[in-house]
């Protein structure tokens, strides 16, 4: 698919935004990716486990209460959702960022959200598609 996207979709220069858009989204669509783009990362679901804590009951005699305890030693129950939803917007990402000009594309970082980046070439060219950089 990548020289589908070489060829089909224009690098972003903060100028072309309403050029690039419809092209990126469509590359997404039929990448399966695009989907991505409305999803939040799930959160972890850690397991839960109750244990009993001495207390001083309300008599002052000694009594116990369940109390329910995170296990952040274990994996979240949720784990492969959070691995899947990791994997889609890496794809998603990469391929966005294939096709963002060195200079003219907004600041990149590998943790960043396919949504993050996709925001902030449209906060990069300003309501019309037109750069907010004058010359760029």
């Amino acid at each position: 698919m990548t020289n589908a996207l070489t060829n089909l979709v224009p690098v972003f220069n903060r100028t072309n935004y309403q050029d690039w858009a419809p092209c990126m989204k469509n590359y997404l669509l039929s990448a399966g990716q695009w989907r991505q783009m409305a999803k939040e990362k799930p959160e972890p679901d850690y397991p839960y486990h109750d244990i009993e804590v001495p207390i001083t009951g309300s008599d002052g005699k000694p009594d116990t209460e369940i109390v329910s305890k995170v296990d952040f030693s274990q994996d979240p129950k949720n784990q492969s959702e959070i691995d899947s939803w990791d994997n889609n917007n890496n794809k998603a990402r990469g391929n966005i960022m294939l096709r963002l000009h060195c200079q003219g594309g907004p600041r990149r970082s590998p943790e960043i959200q396919s949504t993050l980046v996709w925001s902030s070439c449209w906060g990069a060219t300003g309501s019309a598609g037109r750069s907010t950089q004058g010359g760029e």
